[in-house]
């Protein structure tokens, strides 16, 4: 279950409700998200992509915090991971699609 409550109020209004424990954001939204999660040191361990009717498309990443380092360095290299692969995802696919994050504050 993510919690959204480190987010702004800006950019959690920028999400569509999509069930009691998930909220969709527009890809375009990638890196505020990213922003945003580096500031609250938040690790992302993952995100769907869903199309323009909130389909799941099956695409998805995922990151596996390093329970040896500390929370900052695991929300670094959540967040990396994260832009990566939309990066790549953009490029092959376009921006008409919607993100789901799954996050933590704690490891």
């Amino acid at each position: 279950m993510s919690n959204y409550s480190w987010m702004s109020k800006d950019l959690y209004s920028k999400s569509i409700y999509i069930s009691e424990y998930e909220s969709a954001w527009k890809i375009s939204c990638a890196k505020s998200l990213i922003s945003e999660a580096l500031q609250n040191q938040v690790i992302i361990l993952g995100g769907d992509i869903l199309n323009l009717n909130l389909e799941y498309t099956d695409d998805n990443w995922y990151y596996e915090p390093n329970k040896a380092k500390d929370i900052n360095y695991n929300s670094i290299k959540s967040c990396n991971c994260m832009e990566n692969y939309l990066k790549k995802y953009i490029d092959l696919h376009g921006v008409d699609y919607y993100i789901i994050i799954v996050c933590v504050t704690k490891l």
